[in-house]
């Protein structure tokens, strides 16, 4: 019998295509850039951004089910494509989550914002 899979762990396949999406659509936005097919770099970089943001958020909440040398691995790279830190965004998110909208939240800031 194989190993039994609890209800929220990611398959194999399902962890594969959520660690390389972000590294897949880089390729493809070089690919299109190098090629100048801006109608279609511009919105692939776009896309980049936020599968490699997910990835980051994704790695800060250990939910890919990878070692945590892998995780933190993981997180120092898609920290790298977004040009950020993701062990200070972990920081802060994790400090997001347990004090949520206090005055010591830094994501929560823009929520006390008044329009």
């Amino acid at each position: 019998m194989g190993k039994q899979q609890h209800a929220f762990e990611l398959r194999a396949l399902q962890r594969a295509i959520e660690v390389a999406r972000p590294w897949l659509l880089l390729g493809i936005y070089i690919l299109a850039a190098v090629n100048h097919i801006w109608w279609l770099a511009v919105p692939i970089a776009v896309i980049t951004c936020l599968a490699g943001f997910v990835q980051m958020h994704d790695t800060i909440h250990h939910s890919l089910g990878l070692s945590k040398k892998n995780n933190d691995l993981l997180l120092s790279l898609s920290g790298l494509l977004l040009l950020k830190s993701g062990h200070a965004l972990k920081v802060t998110h994790l400090r997001h989550h347990g004090q949520c909208l206090s005055d010591n939240d830094p994501e929560g800031e823009p929520a006390r914002w008044t329009l």
